[in-house]
Order: structure tokens, then C-alpha cells, then sequence
């Protein structure tokens, strides 16, 4: 039985998603991974010969601020810097596409790890803008 890393299969899924595919594919050596979708949406995986599924990293990736569309990434007036304390629901900048600012909100709170975006960036959607590290309960 041949090992996949999970994140290629992520990642698989998410471009078959965001590129609205009906299918996908992946080699790795002898052993291929396709991802399929059908008519209603549903997406299903196949795979020959077998592969064992395997995570790289055993902890939960950081979350991540992304694009939620493709366009030009403006941040806001106040700068967010690293070691800034994000809320979930807080807007942290917009994307400009056809014309239009459409803010940005964090879908998850934590604090600003990294920042992988300048004002004028261009964006592609689902692309990382900041990086967060995890609030630890």
C-alpha cells in the first residue's frame, strides 16, 4: 500500500471545488488519485492501487484569513501588523474586483502570525492573506 499526503488530496478537492471541475486527477509514482463530481454536486474519490491516506503534521494546519474572490487585495486604513489580535467576524481588508471593495472578514480569531499580502496584491480565490496562530482554550 502505497501513502498519500492529505494535503495533496486537500488540495485536489479544493481545486475540483473552486474551478467548478468535474474531474481531477493526481499520480504519485504507480498509484493515481481521482476526485470526481457529479450532476447534484457530490464528490466522490477513487483511487488504484490503494492508497494510505497520511498527514504530514499531525497538529491542525494555523488557520488562515483567505480571498473569498479574485481581484486586487486593499488593506485597511489601519494597517494589521504581526501580533494583532483578530476577532472572528473582524473585517481586516477588502478585495477590489470589477470596481467594487468587498470587505474581507476573518472566519476564525487568533493572532496574526504572518502577512502574506500588500495593498495592490493581486489575489487568487482561497489564497492565504494572513496567517493566524490558534487560540489555545
Amino acid at each position: 500500500m502505497k501513502s498519500m499526503d492529505l494535503s495533496l488530496l486537500d488540495e485536489l478537492l479544493r481545486v475540483v471545488t473552486a474551478a467548478d471541475l468535474s474531474q481531477a486527477e493526481v499520480r504519485c509514482g504507480d498509484a493515481v488519485v481521482r476526485v470526481s463530481r457529479n450532476r447534484t454536486g457530490e464528490i466522490r474519490l477513487h483511487s488504484s492501487p490503494a492508497l494510505e491516506m497520511v498527514q504530514e503534521d499531525r497538529h491542525a494546519p494555523a488557520p488562515a484569513i483567505r480571498a473569498h474572490m479574485v481581484g486586487y487585495f486593499r488593506a485597511k486604513d489601519k494597517a494589521i501588523k504581526i501580533g494583532d489580535r483578530i476577532s472572528e467576524g473582524d473585517v481586516v481588508g477588502s478585495i477590489e474586483s470589477l470596481g467594487l471593495q468587498n470587505e474581507i472578514r476573518a472566519k476564525a480569531s487568533g493572532t496574526v502570525e504572518e502577512s502574506l499580502a500588500e495593498t495592490g496584491s493581486p489575489m487568487e480565490y482561497g489564497q492565504a492573506i494572513y496567517l493566524l496562530t490558534s487560540e489555545v482554550a
